[in-house]
């Protein structure tokens, strides 16, 4: 399913955050995240979504503290990250 005006729109304003989060600022790779898993809900099989989203978990794994939740978030990244490959 192709994103509307309104996943056009959303996905954007996520697509900008996770830049942001890519260049420090922590706050706007959260943002990113929460902005991409409701991409993720109404367009499960978006590629372009799902990589972005891959990458906002990479981001809040990079600044977990905690070594368990920096693992898992990296893991849950790789996994979304080779299903956006997957599915092209």
């Amino acid at each position: 399913m192709a994103l509307d005006s309104k996943g056009k729109r959303l996905f954007e304003e996520a697509r900008k955050l996770v830049h942001r989060g890519a260049d420090g600022e922590k706050q706007a790779a959260v943002a990113a995240h929460e902005k991409l898993q409701k991409l993720i809900a109404a367009y499960p099989n978006d590629a372009l979504v799902k990589a972005y989203y891959g990458s906002a978990l990479a981001l809040l794994a990079r600044d977990a503290t905690k070594p368990l939740e920096k693992a898992d978030l990296a893991q849950e990244g790789l996994d979304a990250l080779h299903e956006a490959v997957a599915m092209n």
